[in-house]
Order: structure tokens, then C-alpha cells, then sequence
């Protein structure tokens, strides 16, 4: 990634699936004036391990459409399609995604796991997907030394009705008594943006969502203050201006 030139602001590629209607509604609030935003949609037909799994396979050609657009950070905005799979992997799909933007790239699960710390270690962990899939994030965020200490879950499966969850349904779903740490509202679809002071006070405890936690790192890694998941390989940064001084990529704990 290279400083942004003199006079523009930074420009932040993200990857969504096609049924996402939140990220384009809550980013740009989290993130202000600080980068603008150049999309581009990749085919989810449901969220399950089967609909995650098919749209991998479209998201390095999503990410050749984004480096016509030169950013200077790309944001894989989908929690579930990455944790689906583990860090190990995670980490691997991260670098291809990287090479193919040319351009520093992280995704919204792992940046879960580097806000999450901030405020504890035990997690109550609140989603709108299947047990399954839920599952499978307990699983991810454990291997980053998180502990979750209470699941519960939707159960959908079609990312149009994950939209439409309201804000009744959020505060029902995340009440509970497990002597967490923090709230977490997983899914980059999930409306709650507008909601979380208000979980927060009815909770007592601090609550983060995949998209306010993604903002959180994007603003981070383009202050320079925290480094990405991955980087494109040394040779294709310098040729797009040479090294910029962040710190090396960061890896799982």
C-alpha cells in the first residue's frame, strides 16, 4: 500500500456479497470523511457453508474489477465467508486477494479478532446465521484466544431477510446472563449500526459488530497504526511507489 497522493482522500476497495445491503449504509457512517468507497458485489445465493464457499470462487475476480480503481486498502466485508474456513485459510485467501488488488488487504472476521481483546476476552457471541455457521465462529474466534461464553442465533439463511432483522429482534436476541466481557453482533448484513449504544446500556457490557469493528481497523491500518492482515508481494508494491512504512503484516496470536 502507498500513502495516498497529496490532495485525495484514501480510497478503500470492498468486497460484498450481492444479497448485502448494510456495508453501503453503515460504513461510510463509521468511517466518515476518511476514505471513499469503491464497491463491488460478489454472488451469494444463501449463507451456508455451500452459498459461502461458491462465492470465494468469484471474489479474485471481484478483486481484479477493484485494482482498476488503484485503492489503497481493500476491506473483504463478509464475516462468515472467511471464518467459514479458519485462519490458516483465511490468511492464504487473504494473500491471493492481496496480489490480485494489488493492494494491503483485511477482512471483517479477523478484524473482530484484534477489537475484540480491547475489552475482554470472553465474548457473547449473537448472530443471525444458523447454528452451523455459529459454530464454526466459535471455533475462529477461539483459535485467536477468544472465549465465547454464550451462542445464540436466527437461523437464516437468506442474506435479503438478515436485512430486515429489527431492532426488537436484536435486543431480544442479545440479552443474557454469562458474565461476559463484551457483545459481539456477527454479520456484515445484520442491521445494528444504530443500535449499539442502546444494546450497550440495555447489556451493560460494550457491543461491536462486524461493521463498526471493520471500520475500526480500516481507519487503523490507513493511520498506520495497525498492520494488515496481508500485503501484496514485495515486487508489486514497488512498482506501485515502493515500500509505505506501515508495520509488518500482522498474524493471528
Amino acid at each position: 500500500m502507498r500513502t495516498a497522493p497529496r490532495g485525495r482522500r484514501a480510497r478503500l476497495g470492498v468486497l460484498i456479497p450481492s444479497t448485502d445491503t448494510t456495508v453501503e449504509q453503515e460504513l461510510p457512517a463509521f468511517l466518515e470523511d476518511l476514505a471513499s468507497l469503491h464497491l463491488t458485489r460478489m454472488p451469494l445465493a444463501e449463507v451456508t457453508p455451500a452459498g459461502l464457499a461458491a462465492m470465494e470462487t468469484t471474489a479474485l475476480e471481484a478483486a481484479e474489477l477493484l485494482a482498476d480503481a488503484d485503492p489503497d486498502l481493500l476491506l473483504f466485508a463478509c464475516t462468515s465467508g472467511t471464518f467459514l474456513n479458519g485462519p490458516e485459510h483465511e490468511r492464504r485467501f487473504a494473500a491471493k486477494l492481496a496480489k490480485q488488488v494489488r493492494a494491503p488487504v483485511v477482512t471483517t472476521a479477523w478484524a473482530l479478532t484484534q477489537v475484540l481483546p480491547r475489552y475482554g476476552r470472553r465474548i457473547r457471541l449473537r448472530t443471525p446465521y444458523t447454528e452451523e455457521l455459529t459454530r464454526l465462529e466459535v471455533e475462529y474466534l477461539h483459535g485467536f484466544g477468544l472465549d465465547v461464553t454464550s451462542t445464540a442465533c436466527l437461523g437464516l439463511t437468506n442474506d435479503a431477510s438478515i436485512a430486515e432483522v429489527t431492532a426488537d429482534q436484536l435486543h431480544e436476541l442479545t440479552q443474557g446472563d454469562d458474565g461476559a466481557d463484551a457483545l459481539l453482533l456477527s454479520c456484515t448484513n445484520l442491521p445494528s449500526g444504530a443500535h449499539l449504544d442502546g444494546i450497550s446500556r440495555s447489556t451493560g457490557m460494550p457491543t461491536i459488530s462486524s461493521n463498526s469493528a471493520a471500520a475500526t481497523v480500516v481507519r487503523e491500518v490507513l493511520t498506520r497504526r495497525l498492520a494488515p492482515l496481508s500485503r501484496p508481494p514485495w515486487h508489486d508494491r514497488r512498482d506501485r511507489g515502493g515500500d509505505t512504512g506501515l508495520p509488518r503484516t500482522a498474524h493471528p496470536a
